[in-house]
Formats: structure tokens, C-alpha cells, sequence
């Protein structure tokens, strides 16, 4: 297409005058007004131009390109690599975001900017629910960030821009679907930023709107973006409003507050016949820890069927917070077998307690049945469970120090406070250890004044009038 430019507009407005020089007076003056409206719009191209080329300019020099080391020993290097390179999006004062995948275990972080400049960095924080990942630069970036749009308001289809690392334009996609992802890894993304064409530079590279904003971070190629009836390759953004709401958690405390989420340890993909084959799972992870193997085939979570993947993590997440405690239906050799027969054995018993005791544990708190009471007792550790049960523990393990679990219900954080006697067991979280120590002075003088009252004499609780 020729662009318009004022001069050639001027030439060929004068031509269409004298064609119609003996028109009437209402289409030459009709005529005259068209003109006007174009000369108005070709006076107007230069701002509009140059608009478009300070967007592209700052799109441009808000993306970097990661360069990730992580330990090559490491679970993450197995799948992964141990060398990493992907693209960021600088969002705030030294701040990038990009996909959360590319710092998983990362020993070291170099950032190059559209300059070529190489800045040492380090993971600021990485949540593997939604999949974003922030990177926090060790010297100023000096770069300014982009603006954050919004993805929810997008209508389908929708014209799009894309830059990965190293790229030196823009290019150009379509958003034709959000339709829910599921991978083979434990991660739901409900609506995700389906784009086409499918584009090689993908990982962690920035997704914008016309007007310059940030909408979406690059994850995935899948094959089919449409999920119509034509499929066609394409790839998976994440979408920007996901970040917002866990963005200030992730500033503050590296990962959102809360619980973290339930997580099994498995790669799984759909059976033809029904439910989940085990892929691989993670050393150890509580699937492997509760004796679960590569091959097993899960038919059913707390004996509903499984429909697909997107089902079982749904109905797997709504369990509760990691720790709490599932049943699974599995499929082995032909025979199916449910992972709660490991719960009605004992969690432990005298000899492994005597270990415990002798590698300076001073208590025990499960949910589960021990064994052997009289050896507990000559072992001396306080052991406080739900019950006693003659059946021995399963031998899978090692177990793994520093995990959040759920006992009873009650999520518990390395470095929460666990206070136990006679009455049972009391979890202290962390976060509140001190308003809990600074509210024990005025309880220890209530129930001091309490003891007096019964030793004078009181009848009654003092809430309690004799009437009542």
C-alpha cells in the first residue's frame, strides 16, 4: 500500500476539482468538505507515527534477556538443563518479570539489556501456581518499566505484539482462545493467552496491546492454541492479571501468603482408558514417599473417578494446603490398591523414636497410629497420635525436613511452634509468635485471679451471675 503523504493528496485534490468543475454547488461543496477531512487525517499521521514509534521504543528497551545457572545436579537440570536463557520484562524499579520455570534452583543470573549491558541478578521470588517468576537486579537497572494492562478485558480475536530476547521487532500475533491448560506437571492455568502463529522465543518473552501495555508473559508452545475444530500450534501467555493480586506478597515475601499449595510429586498424563499414568515422579516427593511408582494409574481421588487432569487438580487443590492427607485409587499390575492402607498402619514405633531421641528430637505430634507402647514409654519422648495400632509402618522413605504438612487440619511451617502436655497439642505459627508472647502476661494474670477467686471461695465463674 502507497502511504498518504500531504503533497500527493494536494495534486490529486486539484485534479478532482477540475473534473467536476460543472457539478452543482451541494456536491462541490460536499467535494470540498471531503478534502478538508482527509487533509485533517494525513496532518494527523506524523503524531499518530511517532506515538506508535515511543511505544515501540519503550517496549523495546523494557526487555531483557535472562541468562540462568542453576546446579547441574540439581532435580530442576534433569528437565530443565542447568543453562537457561530466556527473556524478561523490567515492571518496576530493578524489578523483571518473566516465567517462573526459568529460576527454579538458579545458582546465578546475568540480565542483558537492549545496550548489551550484563547485570548481575538473583531470584526475587517464584510462584508456581501461576507460573511467574520476578528477578531482582544487584545494581540499579536504570530501565523504565512498562505500564501493566489489562488481560481480562481482551475480546477475542484480538491483534497482539510479542518480543522475546535478542528480537530487534516487534511481531505481530492473534489471541483466538482462553481456554483452560493443564500440564502434565501439577499446573492449571483457567484462562490462559492462546496465541497464533506459534513462535520459537517464547519463554518468558513479553506479550503487549496496541496501546504499549504489558498483558501477558510467555510459557509454553502447545499444539493446539484454538481448541476448535481446525487446531493449530501456537502458544500459551500467561496473563498479567494473575501476577497483581500476589504481587505485593511476592515483593514482601518471596512467594504468596498462606499455606502452600498441595502437591504430590508426579508428571502424569491422561490414560486412554481412564484416569492418570505416573510419568515420573519427583525422589521425594510425598507420592514417592507414600510408595507410589512410575506406571501406577490413578483411578480415582478419595474414591471419585478422575476425569482428566484439569479435574484431579481441581478436586485435589480443594482438599487443602499441602500436607493434607488424600486417598488415592491406583491401578498396578492389574490390581488396584488404594493408598490408604498405608494409613492404617503405624507411623512409627519404639526403635524409630529411640533413634529420634538419640538425634536430639525432644517430641513427636502425628495424626496417624504408633505401635509398640511400652517401648515408647522406656524411650521417654513425649509422643502424642491419634491412636494405637499392632501394624508396622511401611518402609518408604527417606522423609523429607523442612516440608509444610497438615496434621489434624492445621497447616504447620518450618519454624512454627509446636507447645504440647496432657491437654494435647498447640501449633503456634510464626507469624504470630509474638503477639501470642505478648498477650501471655495478662492471660497468666487472669487465671492467677481465677485460682484466687476458687481458693476464696467463688461458686460462680465471674461471667456467670447466680441468676442466670
Amino acid at each position: 500500500m502507497t502511504p498518504f503523504s500531504p503533497a500527493a493528496l494536494s495534486v490529486e485534490s486539484a485534479t478532482m476539482k477540475q473534473a467536476i468543475s460543472f457539478t452543482s454547488p451541494i456536491a462541490s461543496w460536499r467535494l470540498h468538505a471531503l478534502i478538508l477531512l482527509l487533509i485533517a487525517l494525513v496532518a494527523c499521521l506524523p503524531r499518530v507515527q511517532a506515538q506508535s514509534l515511543e511505544q515501540t521504543r519503550r517496549i523495546m528497551q523494557s526487555v531483557v534477556a535472562l541468562q540462568v545457572s542453576a546446579d547441574p545436579e540439581s532435580p530442576s537440570s534433569r528437565s530443565l538443563g542447568p543453562q537457561r536463557i530466556g527473556t524478561g520484562v523490567v515492571i518496576g524499579e530493578n524489578l523483571i518479570l518473566t516465567v517462573g520455570y526459568l529460576l527454579i534452583e538458579a545458582e546465578d543470573i546475568d540480565v542483558l539489556d537492549h545496550q548489551q549491558r550484563r547485570l548481575p541478578a538473583s531470584v526475587a521470588a517464584y510462584d508456581p501456581a501461576s507460573g511467574f517468576g520476578l528477578v531482582k537486579t544487584l545494581v540499579p537497572l536504570k530501565l523504565q518499566a512498562i505500564r501493566m494492562g489489562d488481560s481480562d478485558g481482551l475480546k477475542l480475536p484480538r491483534r497482539l505484539l510479542t518480543l522475546g530476547q535478542s528480537e530487534k521487532e516487534l511481531t505481530e500475533l492473534f489471541l483466538v482462545s482462553r481456554k483452560p491448560y493443564a500440564g502434565n506437571w501439577e499446573y492449571l492455568v483457567d484462562a490462559p493467552l492462546m496465541t497464533i502463529p506459534a513462535v520459537n522465543n517464547w519463554s518468558g518473552a513479553g506479550l503487549f496491546d496496541d496501546e504499549g501495555a504489558l498483558i501477558g508473559i510467555g510459557s509454553l508452545v502447545v499444539a493446539d492454541a484454538t481448541g476448535g475444530f481446525n487446531p493449530r500450534p501456537g502458544n500459551l501467555y500467561l496473563p498479567i492479571n494473575l501476577l497483581k493480586p500476589i504481587l505485593e506478597d511476592l515483593l514482601a515475601n518471596g512467594r504468596r501468603s498462606g499455606p502452600a499449595q498441595a502437591w504430590l510429586g508426579i508428571h502424569s498424563q491422561e490414560h486412554p482408558e481412564g484416569g492418570l499414568q505416573i510419568q515420573r515422579l519427583s525422589p521425594d516427593g510425598p507420592a514417592a514417599l507414600a510408595g507410589l511408582q512410575r506406571g501406577d494409574r490413578i483411578l480415582a481421588l478419595d474414591s471419585t473417578a478422575i476425569t482428566g487432569l484439569s479435574d484431579f487438580y481441581r478436586r485435589l487443590w480443594a482438599k487443602g494446603p499441602a500436607g493434607s492427607r488424600v486417598e488415592l485409587t491406583l491401578l498396578r499390575d492389574g490390581v488396584s490398591r488404594t493408598t490408604a492402607e498405608h494409613h492404617r498402619c503405624a507411623v512409627t514405633g519404639d526403635l524409630v523414636l529411640g533413634m529420634a531421641r538419640n538425634a536430639g528430637a525432644i517430641g513427636f505430634v502425628t495424626d496417624g497410629c504408633v505401635r509398640d507402647l511400652p517401648g515408647l514409654r522406656a524411650v521417654g519422648l513425649p509422643a502424642y497420635c491419634m491412636g494405637v495400632t499392632p501394624n508396622s509402618p511401611h518402609r518408604s522413605g527417606p522423609g523429607t525436613i523442612g516440608f509444610p504438612v497438615t496434621i489434624a487440619g492445621h497447616p504447620i511451617n518450618s519454624g512454627d511452634v509446636v507447645v504440647a502436655d496432657q491437654d494435647g497439642v498447640v501449633i503456634v505459627p510464626q507469624t504470630s509468635l509474638q503477639r501470642v508472647i505478648d498477650r501471655l502476661p495478662a492471660i497468666r494474670q487472669a487465671e492467677a485471679q481465677a485460682d484466687q477467686s476458687v481458693r476464696d471461695g467463688a461458686r460462680l465463674p465471674g461471667f456467670l451471675s447466680p441468676g442466670s
